[in-house]
């Protein structure tokens, strides 16, 4: 009876806080007073961090470790956080179709660093308050990845051979990694690193990216690197 008890009631939690996130996001989607965006980012964070650890997720707060643990060939876009959450959160498909013959992703493996990712972060769509999410995914039987034309490859005389377009569906074994990138007002104060300090005041950066991997290989790195 006690189990039972136990289990109803992180239903019960689990239920609230889904709940919760969702409203979060709607009032996002609405609010322009600027100080409300910042906590309602942050609450969002929260929320989305809870349900993609709840999904199994193994969460990094040092994004270089995060690069050096994954291993493997991916496909990246920048996606609304709403669709990666169900995608990620709900075990739901992820629908992805291009604006004409525009590149929408980047294709990209761990060894080539923020090299490429950044590119990442321009193909795709959406935004939620100051939250950006970028998702990275296998080349599943569901998507098709074709080449871009050479004008497509440089812009604003940067070179970006990496950006592809992609067409289907990403189911949700094929869901490898999420990356957060939040502007550091919008960022829970008690989580920020002596890292992110470091690189706000050395490299005047003011993102923090934060990682969450879900593929085995991931994991085992991890185990590997602490190991060492």
């Amino acid at each position: 009876m006690i189990m039972k008890i136990g289990r109803e009631k992180l239903i019960f939690e689990q239920e609230e806080k889904s709940r919760r996130l969702d409203e979060v996001m709607e009032l996002l989607k609405k609010e322009v007073d600027e100080e409300k965006t910042k906590e309602l980012t942050k609450e969002a964070y929260s929320l989305i961090k809870i349900r993609f650890l709840e999904s199994g997720g193994v969460f990094y707060d040092d994004i270089n470790e995060f690069y050096h643990d994954l291993r493997g060939n991916f496909v990246v876009r920048m996606e609304s956080p709403e669709r990666v959450v169900n995608s990620v959160g709900m075990h739901k498909d992820l629908k992805i179709s291009p604006q004409k013959d525009h590149p929408n992703v980047v294709e990209w493996r761990s060894e080539y660093g923020s090299v490429g990712l950044r590119d990442a972060f321009l193909e795709g769509t959406g935004m939620l308050g100051g939250l950006i999410t970028v998702i990275g995914f296998r080349k599943g039987k569901g998507i098709r990845v074709s080449d871009v034309g050479e004008e497509e490859k440089e812009m604003f005389g940067r070179e970006r051979g990496l950006v592809r377009i992609a067409k289907g569906k990403a189911h949700p074994e094929d869901m490898q990694f999420v990356i957060l990138r939040l502007p550091i007002e919008c960022f829970p104060e008690d989580e920020i690193t002596s890292q992110d300090r470091t690189s706000i005041q050395k490299y005047n950066q003011h993102y923090v990216f934060r990682g969450f991997a879900f593929n085995e290989s991931a994991e085992t790195a991890r185990e590997e690197r602490l190991a060492a």
